[in-house]
């Protein structure tokens, strides 16, 4: 039920304000069951993020969208360039962090907007308690390194609120073992899920062989278990055999654009 709950908003935020994604929550995505209000759509770089109040549940969303063009962006993946976490020491994490540049640039882009957002709805709803965060693709990778820039150097503040437990979708490698090991340490077991559909291809990029490796903890939906069936739960390791890390890249990005029976593209009826 979590997981549905933050994937109702990864489907929203690939709609546009002149599609519906706005105070009217009338976009063909936006749930009539999860309504969002006091809608704030942050839009820089040809990224985008939505920000906005569930009333009903007394929390803030912050869903960063994926990529609108996802096989040019699967083709950038297989080429991309690591780059040392900025500050990284003073952050907690070792020297030798690295991240993919272009994970790093899209999320920069971001979080000034976003900080900026989340603080004038917690103006408005002073009462709220918690915050979600949440990502699809692209966005799961933008999520991994806000958060992680929030709990070690604030650069985004989210007040009293409390973070609700992470969950993301078709979430890419974001840097290399020392960021992996320093996400651990950040998020604890049962504190992050990257939920991943069978042979999505995106979550073996970048490639283990580029040096990049997975944060835990990795939620796995074989293809029997499409919907709310047969999932594994992997270990801590973040790459574990049995499973996506066990099965070979796909070519077919069918698995990237549905979750949970659900599509996340294109801003399709959820």
């Amino acid at each position: 039920s979590d997981a549905l709950f933050s994937l109702t908003y990864v489907a929203a935020s690939q709609c546009t304000p002149e599609s519906g994604l706005n105070n009217s929550w009338s976009c063909t995505a936006c749930s009539t069951k999860e309504p969002l209000e006091n809608v704030i759509v942050v839009q820089e770089s040809g990224h985008q993020t939505l920000v906005g109040y569930n009333r009903k549940h007394n929390v803030i969303v912050v869903a960063l969208r994926g990529s609108l063009s996802i096989q040019d962006w699967i083709s950038d993946l297989k080429a991309a360039v690591m780059v040392n976490l900025p500050n990284a020491v003073a952050k907690g994490c070792t020297n030798e962090c690295q991240v993919a540049e272009g994970f790093l640039e899209s999320t920069s882009s971001l979080q000034l907007g976003i900080q900026q957002s989340v603080t004038k709805i917690l103006a408005l709803h002073p009462e709220c308690q918690e915050v979600v965060v949440t990502g699809h693709s692209l966005g799961a990778a933008m999520a991994s390194l806000l958060l992680a820039n929030n709990t070690a150097a604030p650069a985004i503040s989210f007040g009293h609120l409390v973070r609700r437990p992470i969950y993301t979708f078709g979430q890419p490698r974001v840097g290399n073992k020392a960021y992996a090991n320093w996400m651990r340490k950040i998020f604890p077991k049962n504190d992050w899920y990257r939920v991943v559909h069978h042979d999505d291809p995106v979550p073996h990029l970048p490639t283990a062989s580029m040096g990049y490796y997975h944060q835990e903890t990795e939620v796995w939906y074989s293809e029997s278990g499409l919907g709310l069936g047969q999932y594994e739960v992997c270990n801590s390791s973040g790459e574990d055999g049995q499973c996506s890390a066990g099965t070979m890249l796909s070519g077919e990005i069918t698995d990237h654009l549905t979750y949970l029976t659900h599509p996340v593209n294109n801003c399709k009826p959820f």
